[in-house]
């Protein structure tokens, strides 16, 4: 009796047929998901928005950060992030803690992990502690220098980036400000204009954290919340991964 089977040739052919399919579709899913989780980040952004236009209208002054600074217990302990009370998550101004964190951003879900950031430029400086959970507090460049101490981790990362700002600008020594039409867009103002950036995230970039600027160029795809509420996409193909850091709210327009 015959056995009827597939010969080589066959075999070679639908393998061939699956390895075209999956070239077809794996990019179209990736960028399914990827699409997905932008419209996600916009969403948090825009209920941050809101949330903060409370808090304004409650205290008639903006929050120093989003989300809450570190806190930590009798022992020396890290409170988890949605443990903390504080800034916007005080007062029920936002319902559910996981509106601060980037669905792209899958290096810092862990609730108990900080670093130390720091800006200082246009005579501010600021120094300060926050939770790397807060995609909208702070974005760090690298992921691979930390400490754990007790129950928590601690980044080290001298290119963290602050992506909120209540304040950014100072008028030097002589009394001069470097941009006149920009010193207006801060929030440390009782009345800020509408233009004024809240926050911003950088995950959507095609390499958001390389630091190899020559073999991985990133779009510098970056996600921007202004005060009246709405979120503008800004994508600077002359960006790398390097020098995206050194941007600060003036660099957008609405």
């Amino acid at each position: 009796m015959n056995k009827k089977g597939f010969t080589l040739i066959e075999l070679m052919v639908v393998m061939a047929i699956i390895a075209i399919l999956s070239a077809i579709i794996f990019p179209i899913m990736a960028t399914a998901r990827e699409q997905t989780e932008k419209s996600t980040c916009m969403n948090n952004m825009r209920q941050i928005g809101m949330a903060l236009d409370m808090f304004h209208s409650d205290n008639k002054v903006y929050p120093s950060g989003l989300a809450p600074e570190p806190e930590y217990d009798a022992k020396g302990n890290i409170i988890p992030f949605e443990e903390a009370v504080g800034n916007l998550l005080q007062s029920d101004y936002v319902q559910n803690y996981t509106i601060f964190h980037c669905p792209t951003d899958d290096r810092f879900e862990d609730t108990k992990s900080i670093v130390h950031a720091k800006y200082s430029k246009n005579n501010v400086t600021i120094e300060k502690d926050v939770y790397t959970y807060s995609s909208y507090d702070v974005y760090l460049n690298s992921d691979e220098t930390s400490t754990t101490t007790k129950n928590f981790t601690t980044y080290t990362d001298s290119t963290a980036v602050l992506c909120y700002l209540k304040e950014w600008q100072k008028k030097n020594s002589k009394g001069k400000i470097p941009d006149e039409d920009d010193y207006p867009r801060q929030l440390k103002w009782k009345n800020s204009p509408s233009n004024t950036v809240v926050c911003f995230c950088f995950n959507h970039a095609d390499y958001p954290f390389s630091s190899n600027q020559t073999e991985y160029p990133t779009k510098g795809a970056t996600l921007v919340l202004f005060l009246d509420g709405h979120v503008d996409v800004y994508v600077d193909t002359k960006q790398v991964a390097g020098a995206m850091f050194t941007i600060e709210p003036n660099h957008y327009e609405k």
